[in-house]
């Protein structure tokens, strides 16, 4: 079993560019190897169009639309699957952001739900985007790719103090309570938020390094609904983390596979055991010139809209076999829509809502008491 990863939309740490607003990453998932199977097809579509090689940009629409039944046939004759993910860079640093200040390990004034219940800690992010405006995650994205510790501080307490000048525009008085505190709590005691790290770390906040793990993932769930073992992964060498996703991959696939559940969560660890991962060239493999035209799809119609008839039924076989993944406030939204329209239709009895009554109370004792301790260590 083999996985070929292009992506699309790098811009680096610069997550504010206007002309790239969304990271796109592509998986071609096949039981053969595609470098070696469709290589001479491959050869062949590209020479018919007078190019070395098959990729979205070069070929634009029109040429696009010539190969794309041949390539169809292909995919579907080898069964291939994809994993497809697009991030939000503008969403994903909301996100960052959520985490750093709404984070109760480190903010004592954050109770324990409004962060380790996933349902609470997404609602709390769109809370707290209608407060985080651009000029703001700006500033805290600064702070996260900062070489200076001090400086990194000092620009996130700056984006904080952003954020509390425009807590009324929070419409619910409990949520601006609970943002307000997390917010005075972390201006008054920065050095206890975890915003500047090692260089091999802030790494991991680019958007190449948050969507790897789902790859991993979504190939490994691949594998074993094929029952087969995964023998190599192979990402384009243009990628600008080429160093961090091979350790990423190292510690990914030896790590055992299985799933930890944490109240109302699942989190898959561990993937593609005993897997190789490898960086090439899109010019020599046929895998990636696959995932390059199924980004450039993906992408173009994010982004326009606009497909040919011979695109749409194309990228459609490639959405109904593939492992989708989105990072963006439109999946959060979707994901409430989903996850608590049950919960807030539920019937609850008189003693059910006692219980939860006494479990917050219990748990703001406890966030009272971690508040007072950490002032008595402080002294």
């Amino acid at each position: 079993m083999f996985a070929y990863i292009d992506e699309s939309g790098n811009t680096g740490p610069n997550l504010f560019d206007p002309a790239q607003p969304g990271f796109y990453s592509v998986a071609a998932i096949s039981r053969k190897d595609i470098d070696l199977v469709y290589a001479g097809d491959f050869g062949v579509l590209a020479a018919r169009l007078g190019l070395g090689s098959l990729h979205g940009a070069q070929m634009g629409a029109a040429r696009l639309d010539l190969v794309l039944p041949d390539v169809g046939r292909m995919i579907d004759r080898d069964g291939i699957r994809f994993f497809v993910g697009i991030i939000n860079k503008h969403d994903l640093v909301l996100i960052k952001l959520a985490d750093a200040l709404f984070d109760c390990f480190e903010n004592r004034a954050v109770p324990w739900h409004v962060y380790n219940v996933r349902t609470m800690r997404l609602l709390t992010v769109l809370k707290l985007s209608l407060i985080a405006d651009e000029d703001c995650l700006e500033q805290f994205w600064g702070a996260l790719m900062q070489q200076n510790p001090r400086r990194a501080q000092s620009e996130f307490v700056a984006c904080l103090n952003k954020l509390r000048a425009r807590i009324d525009r929070i419409p619910d008085r409990r949520s601006r309570e609970i943002i307000n505190d997390a917010i005075g709590w972390a201006v008054k005691n920065p050095d206890a938020i975890t915003v500047h790290v090692q260089r091999s770390i802030r790494l991991s906040h680019l958007p190449h390094l948050v969507v790897f793990p789902s790859i991993i993932n979504a190939i490994q769930r691949q594998s074993e609904q094929w029952k087969v073992a995964v023998t190599e992964i192979r990402h384009d060498r243009e990628s600008l983390v080429a160093t961090a996703l091979t350790n990423w991959h190292e510690l990914i696939s030896q790590a055992p596979v299985t799933v930890m559940k944490w109240v109302d969560f699942e989190y898959p660890v561990g993937g593609a055991p005993g897997s190789r991962f490898s960086i090439v060239s899109s010019k020599d493999s046929a895998g990636l010139q696959l995932a390059d035209i199924v980004l450039w799809l993906i992408r173009r119609t994010a982004e326009t809209g606009e497909l040919s008839s011979t695109g749409e039924v194309f990228l459609s076989r490639v959405l109904q076999n593939s492992h989708p993944f989105e990072l963006s406030l439109n999946a959060i939204n979707e994901t409430l829509e989903r996850d608590l329209s049950p919960i807030m239709s539920m019937p609850m009895t008189e003693e059910q809502l006692d219980e939860g009554r006494k479990l917050l109370s219990e748990i703001e004792l406890r966030r009272k008491e971690g508040i007072a301790k950490f002032d008595r260590e402080r002294r």
